[in-house]
């Protein structure tokens, strides 16, 4: 089972009630700032990175709010969806 949590500057992704990696963003006015994806080692490739990110594309579109993103894996994730 998989849960969102939205915390300050944070979204935490749950996998089975641990804790399976984050992202860290800053919302600023109409923009929400992507700077970190993390996945915990023994969580990754199974696609959480890709879970995350269509988390808080989601919640950025549902509030009208462009992402800027600053790491490297928000960026090509983005590329993909255009």
């Amino acid at each position: 089972m998989i849960n969102f949590k939205y915390e300050p500057n944070f979204l935490i992704i749950y996998l089975q009630d641990q804790k399976a990696g984050y992202i860290n963003y800053e919302k600023k006015e109409k923009n929400l700032i992507i700077f970190k994806v993390f996945v915990n080692e023994e969580h990754r490739n199974l696609g959480i990175a890709n879970k995350l990110m269509q988390e808080i594309y989601n919640f950025a579109k549902n509030n009208n709010l462009t992402i800027i993103p600053i790491c490297s894996y928000s960026k090509k994730w983005l590329e993909k969806q255009q």
